[in-house]
């Protein structure tokens, strides 16, 4: 479940998305058709450091993309992988302009 105070970083549908909140230390939530992805904001900066270097070395044969963040698995066809990286770059872009969330304004408040 993604937190209320999430801010939507990049979209390109309702079941297509990037958004991040500031809970536990920043929290980037990847939502791909039926699967969202919760991941700390260093590991979504690796997800996409990983996504480009792939993007970078494939001959783009048209073949699936295979991603695996841990245990998980996504294939996804070349279209969908560029539009995923189009979505990724936009919010790594948009993450580093977030504006303090209810949680952090609550933490600054109490330091």
């Amino acid at each position: 479940m993604m937190c209320q105070d999430a801010n939507i970083l990049a979209q390109l549908s309702l079941f297509r998305y990037i958004a991040a909140c500031g809970c536990n230390g920043g929290t980037v939530h990847v939502s791909w058709d039926v699967a969202t992805l919760h991941l700390y904001k260093n590991d979504f900066e690796n997800f996409a450091k990983v996504l480009e270097q792939n993007w970078l070395n494939s001959e783009l044969t048209g073949t699936p993309f295979n991603i695996w963040i841990g245990t998980v698995g996504i294939l996804l066809k070349l279209e969908d992988y560029r539009l995923l990286l189009g979505l990724v770059r936009e919010a790594i872009t948009g993450l580093e302009t977030l504006p303090q969330t209810r949680c952090e304004r609550m933490l600054a408040a109490l330091n």
